[in-house]
Formats: C-alpha cells, sequence, structure tokens
C-alpha cells in the first residue's frame, strides 16, 4: 500500500462527494458529475504545475494533496469556531485566516525538512493512503445511514390510489373559454399583514390596498398548506394535498425526491401545456424550480448555483463568499421581475410560474432598492430585522410589475401573487447552522414552532386578480388556487377542497402535523 497512491484521486474529488453526501436525496449524481470532472481537471492542473516545478513525482503528489484540502477543509474549521464568529466576524475571521495560512506554512516546512531528510515519502504516502481509506469509509457510511433511513414501507395501496388520482386531474378546456394568460407568482417567505404587524410591527397595508385598488381581491384570512417550500409547491401545482406521499415514503424519511418529481412533472403545468399554452418557468437559483423542464437557461449564464454556493462558502474564499454571490442573487430577483413582464408581448397564451426567492434571506435589498450592507456570516440570512426592508423593496418591484401586465395586456389576464409559506421560522432558526448543508436545519429539528412563530409561519399572502369574476373567499389556501380557476375559466369541475394547514420541516418532510385550528383565523 506505501507503493500504491490512490490518495491523489479521493481528495481531489472528496470536497464534491462530501457535500453531496451531505445532502442526499435533494440532488442528483449528475447535479454534481461536471463539479467532480472540474475538481479532478483543475487538481491534475496543479499537480502538473507542481511536478514540473519539483521534478519529484511523490512530492508534487503530497504538496498538491496537502493544498488542496488545505483550499477546501477552511470553512469547516470555521465552523468549530462558529460560537466566536457570530459576531465581528471579519474581525475574527482575519485571525482565523491568518492562523489557516500558518498552519499551511508549517505543513510545508515539515514536509520540506522531512523530504531533505528522507528523499523518499513512502511512510507519507501510506499515511495519505488511510487518510483517504477513512474519508471514504465516511461517505459510504453517510451513503448507508441515509439509504437505511429512507428504505421505504410496503406502499399503502390507497396511497398508490393518490397517485393515479392526482395524474388525471388534467382536463380540456372548454372551447368558450378566452385563453387568457396566467401568472402564478410566488414571493418566498412572504406572510400575511397580520403577521408582518404582530411579529415584525410593520403595516403592510398600503400593499394590499394597492393592490385592491387595481381589482386584486386579498384573501386576508389565507394560509399555506404547507410549511416550507417544496411540499407547498408540490401541492399547489398539483391541486392536492401531500398526505398519500407520506404514506409512501414514511414518516421518518427525509427523502425529498418525490416532491422534487412532483415539481417537474405538475399537473398544472401539464394541463395548460395540453391546451395549447406556452408554458414559461421563471426559475431562482434553488435547484427545486430552476431544474424544472420549462425552467429557462439562465443558469447557463452564471457562475454560480446552490451547490457552487456551498463549496464556496467550504473553501478559504469563504470570508469572501457573501461578496461574490450576492450580487449574482440581487442580479436574479431583479432579472425575474423584468423576464415577468416580457411575457405579455408573447402571442401564444401564456402560463408562467415564478419562484422569486424573496422576501426570503438571504437579505439583499434595502427599502429602496441599494445594496445591504453585507452581513456579518450566517447570521446574516437570519436577522429578522432585515425582512422588513427587503420586503418593502420587493413591494415596489411587485405593483411595477402588476401595472405593466395590466396595462400592456390585450385580454385582462390571472395573476395570482402568493406566499408559500411565511416568515415565521426567522424568530426560530438557529443561526450556527453549518455551511456543508444545502438545508438550513432549523434548531427545533421538526419540532413545532411557539404558536406565534407557527401563525407567522403559515399565514401569508394570497392575492388574486381575477376578470369577470366576483371573488370572495377570505381563508383560501393554495391548493384550490387552480381548482377555482379551472373551475370559472375553463369549464373544469373540480371539488373544492377543505382548507388545511399542515406543518413539517426538512428535517422530517412528511411528518405532517394538522395545526389547521392553530393557524386559522
Amino acid at each position: 500500500m506505501k507503493k500504491i497512491i490512490i490518495y491523489p484521486f479521493v481528495f481531489a474529488v472528496y470536497p464534491v462527494l462530501f457535500l453531496f453526501f451531505n445532502n442526499l436525496g435533494e440532488l442528483g449524481f449528475f447535479d454534481v458529475f461536471p463539479k467532480l470532472l472540474f475538481f479532478i481537471f483543475i487538481y491534475f492542473l496543479l499537480w502538473v504545475v507542481l511536478f514540473i516545478v519539483l521534478r519529484n513525482l511523490n512530492l508534487a503528489s503530497v504538496i498538491s494533496s496537502v493544498l488542496f484540502l488545505w483550499i477546501f477543509l477552511y470553512g469547516s474549521f470555521c465552523f468549530l469556531f462558529s460560537n466566536l464568529l457570530i459576531e465581528y466576524i471579519f474581525i475574527r475571521e482575519r485571525f482565523l485566516l491568518a492562523f489557516w495560512v500558518f498552519v499551511l506554512v508549517c505543513l510545508f516546512v515539515a514536509l520540506m525538512i522531512y523530504f531533505r531528510r528522507n528523499k523518499q515519502l513512502e511512510k507519507i504516502n501510506y499515511f495519505f493512503n488511510v487518510v483517504a481509506f477513512v474519508l471514504v469509509l465516511g461517505l459510504v457510511f453517510n451513503f448507508l445511514s441515509y439509504k437505511l433511513n429512507n428504505i421505504h414501507k410496503r406502499v399503502d395501496v390507497n396511497a398508490l390510489k393518490s397517485v393515479k388520482k392526482m395524474n388525471s386531474l388534467g382536463f380540456i378546456f372548454s372551447e368558450k373559454s378566452k385563453k387568457r394568460d396566467v401568472y402564478y407568482i410566488i414571493l418566498d417567505a412572504y406572510s400575511s399583514d397580520s403577521v408582518l404587524k404582530g411579529l415584525f410591527g410593520y403595516d403592510n397595508s398600503s400593499f394590499t390596498n394597492s393592490l385592491k385598488k387595481r381589482g386584486f381581491y386579498v384573501a386576508d384570512k389565507s394560509f399555506s398548506n404547507y410549511a416550507f417550500t417544496l411540499a407547498s409547491l408540490s401541492s399547489s401545482l398539483n391541486m392536492t394535498y401531500l398526505d398519500f406521499v407520506g404514506r409512501i415514503m414514511g414518516q421518518e424519511s427525509n427523502d425529498i425526491s418525490y416532491l422534487q418529481e412532483m415539481m417537474k412533472n405538475a399537473v398544472v403545468e401539464k394541463t395548460f401545456a395540453q391546451n395549447g399554452y406556452e408554458i414559461i418557468n421563471i426559475g431562482s437559483w434553488w435547484k427545486a424550480t430552476s431544474s424544472t423542464p420549462s425552467t429557462a437557461s439562465f443558469m447557463d449564464k452564471i457562475l454560480l448555483d446552490e451547490f457552487n454556493m456551498l463549496l464556496l462558502e467550504s473553501s478559504i474564499f469563504h470570508p469572501f463568499s457573501i461578496q461574490i454571490t450576492f450580487p449574482v442573487l440581487r442580479c436574479r430577483v431583479i432579472d425575474q421581475f423584468k423576464e415577468i413582464e416580457e411575457v405579455s408581448n408573447n402571442k401564444n397564451p401564456t402560463f408562467v410560474f415564478a419562484h422569486i426567492l424573496s422576501p426570503h434571506p438571504p437579505f439583499i435589498f434595502n427599502s429602496n432598492g441599494s445594496k445591504l450592507k453585507l452581513p456579518k456570516g450566517v447570521a446574516g440570512w437570519f436577522d429578522h430585522s432585515l425582512y422588513v426592508p427587503q420586503l418593502r423593496f420587493i413591494n415596489k418591484k411587485v405593483m411595477q410589475l402588476v401595472d405593466s401586465l395590466l396595462s400592456k395586456s390585450k385580454v385582462k389576464p390571472i395573476i395570482i401573487i402568493q406566499g408559500d409559506h411565511g416568515a415565521g421560522y426567522l424568530f426560530e432558526q438557529d443561526i450556527k447552522n453549518k455551511p456543508t448543508d444545502i438545508r438550513n436545519k432549523p434548531k427545533h429539528m421538526g419540532k413545532l414552532f411557539s404558536d406565534a412563530n407557527l401563525k407567522g409561519q403559515m399565514r401569508i399572502l394570497n392575492a388574486y386578480y381575477l376578470p369577470d369574476v366576483e371573488f370572495v373567499n377570505t381563508s383560501i389556501s393554495p391548493v384550490n388556487t387552480f381548482r377555482l380557476i379551472f373551475n370559472w375559466y375553463f369549464g373544469g369541475n373540480f371539488q373544492i377542497l377543505e382548507d388545511k394547514s399542515y406543518f413539517s420541516s426538512y428535517f422530517r418532510p412528511y411528518k405532517f402535523i394538522n395545526v389547521t385550528e392553530k393557524v386559522k383565523y
């Protein structure tokens, strides 16, 4: 084993595989495969340069491996000191960064001293091979733990019937129906006026009143059907509750792949498509809404996606990750509003699904849209005092968009502006989350929020522009949105479901707790 060198390859791919195995169920292997190839290429390039300089195969392998691990372990090193980094992170991180550089210098000095004395590096190769083997074992253990935790129980027959029923919901529109453009705009984590007043101390009535003046109906007693985005959108875009998914996957499962598939094959989009509508998905940078089949190719135009951000945060560039990523995220939100506005120029009837990841963190806008002072580390994602300024800016963009759509559309469009869930979690969030997890696990780890924060999480903005329809339903929930629209405008005959609200978390996405009585008005 001393003569066989396997560790360079392991070290080259480990940063990517570590993040991948920490986020199984959210990512497919082919999502990270291009990153693996890129990392192997970078490692090989580094190794070639060092070999040319040092003229020693073993020494080039050792130094390139040490350097690679040093670059991509820094984020984990910072996490060990997270208690010290919550405040004044840029002051303290200077010392951590200096210490980390000192560690690298010491390692290089030690290696050079050892090499001068021994010339051969078999023992070091053996040591690094053992380290590589241990790292691989850790990944295997992660994988097996995930699989054991997500072994699906015998599928419930009723659950299978629910799947078939959901897949058969589509229908052919009535010939008499006008083919209006339909805009389904999700403002992530947008709470209701009552929550904004109660939890945040902000009066949002000027915004909702402006919508009403333009003909919108604001369901001021509406609540979300589910507590987190993927479940909420899987439900609303398929016009169904998700209890059958819980029976299929099991309450203890944290595998969200089924929900991702529901998003990719949403009944609402399929129904519009089979009736001659052009489907435009103006996605966010979040994987679930950036990877649906109809998503525009904006991700190809920028360097960063969600996984790349994690790689950046786990690397030596951790102190600068916010400065690098936040401008990209700002541009994406602003561009989404522009893209929605441009749809009104389409000649064909169009269904637009736009998921705007705001006012949800990261907090990147002041109330006037100017750049927010960059927050100090992870805490900047969950500082609820920054929520209202960002919401106020989003309000302005929404009103500009609404005015544009209403003035440009030849046939009055249908517009739904909806929060997928509220912002109550900002008051429950653990700001010390590790930087290696795409899901920011809340400190309650799946336990129910306090009553006030639960209402904050489930009570949402829910506004409808419905031409030629008299609509009064103060508590309508998202699961019924398209059931009603298909019935009113396109000759559908869908049953209107009872409005219910279920709490669960990413930690246990299918452990649904009925909280309707707690969150309803």
